[in-house]
């Protein structure tokens, strides 16, 4: 059996481990490599399947916020994204290939980027939107401003009518209660508060005024009995005053035919009187109704009867030979009859 060199197996020993550490850092290094072509790879897709995710991203920013017309838009948009793919495609290929000029061109590829976005003249399409946007707050803002003013302005008129004419109308009730108004113009509270008043003291007034009004008919009914009642009585006794001074004026006396003549010129009713009709209705039968209109009723209260007034009316006699006057023979020539002849 031969042995090995003990030299050679020396060289062995030490060199093994260098040549196992080689191995594995070549693994690593291969592993770390392959992940990193992997990374790069997605880096890729996702930036090539969100391609057109990002190009309506930056036409609606150049649209909505800077307000460029199509042709601007598709052009800046264009410039932007090929842009931005070129500063990827540098990052990707730096890290992938060790490019190390690529990496330190990174800061320009960046600056190429914000250049495309530093050229949009961002100020002016600001001030033009600002503008624009300013004078169409403005116009309406000016237009509401005027109606508004329009609008209080005819309010405060109609008010201003309406508590003219609220006062007007106060007054006039006012002056038909008698009740004393205030000098000038007076709110819608004062006048409502003042003609609450006024109807409190109306209705408290009320049932004073209303009493009398309600007591009247009856009194005027009793008045009325009173008077019926009076009338004879008085009636009769301004007939016997008028026959004593025409007795004491004038000595000649009249006959009952004389009288009758008289009651028939001055046009009364000769048709004869029912039996039960009273002495009162005689009289003013015969002397017509004009004297009882002419009536004094002065001595009324010193007749206390009918049959005493009669005794009143005293006759002079017009000749000693027809001698005195019966009152029979009156009721006979009036077509009546006397109580005593009715009761016999």
């Amino acid at each position: 059996m031969n042995t090995l060199d003990p030299s050679l197996l020396l060289m062995i020993e030490a060199a093994a481990p260098f040549f196992i550490l080689s191995i594995v850092l070549a693994l690593a290094l291969m592993s770390g490599r392959k992940k990193m072509k992997k990374a790069a790879r997605q880096l890729i897709l996702d930036v090539k399947s969100s391609e057109k995710r990002d190009r309506d991203a930056v036409k609606l920013f150049l649209k909505d916020k800077l307000h460029l017309d199509k042709k601007q838009i598709k052009k800046a948009s264009k410039k932007i994204l090929n842009e931005r793919k070129f500063l990827l495609r540098n990052i990707i290929s730096g890290i992938l290939d060790k490019n190390l000029e690529a990496i330190s061109l990174l800061n320009q590829d960046l600056n190429r980027v914000c250049k495309q976005y530093h050229q949009l003249e961002i100020a002016e399409v600001e001030a033009k939107v600002e503008e624009s946007t300013e004078e169409v707050a403005e116009a309406p803002k000016e237009d509401k401003i005027k109606q508004l003013k329009k609008d209080i302005k005819s309010l405060k008129q109609e008010v201003h009518i309406t508590l003219t004419t609220l006062n007007n109308i106060f007054k006039e009730f006012s002056s038909m209660f008698g009740e004393n108004v205030p000098e000038g113009d007076m709110s819608v509270d004062q006048i409502i508060t003042a003609m609450e008043s006024f109807s409190n003291k109306e209705s408290s007034d009320a049932p004073e005024s209303v009493e009398p009004e309600t007591k009247s008919p009856e009194t005027k009914s009793e008045t009325e009995t009173e008077m019926e009642v009076k009338v004879e009585p008085e009636s009769i006794a301004e007939v016997s005053e008028q026959t004593e001074e025409k007795s004491d004026n004038d000595e000649q006396s009249t006959p009952l035919d004389e009288v009758k003549s008289v009651s028939e010129d001055d046009e009364t009713d000769d048709e004869p009187l029912p039996e039960d009709a009273s002495i009162s209705e005689q009289l003013d039968d015969i002397l017509g109704d004009d004297s009882a209109d002419d009536l004094d009723f002065s001595g009324v209260d010193e007749v206390d009867d009918i049959d005493g007034a009669l005794d009143m009316l005293e006759l002079d006699s017009t000749d000693e030979e027809e001698g005195e006057p019966d009152w029979g023979d009156a009721f006979a020539e009036s077509g009546d009859v006397m109580e005593d002849d009715k009761e016999s």
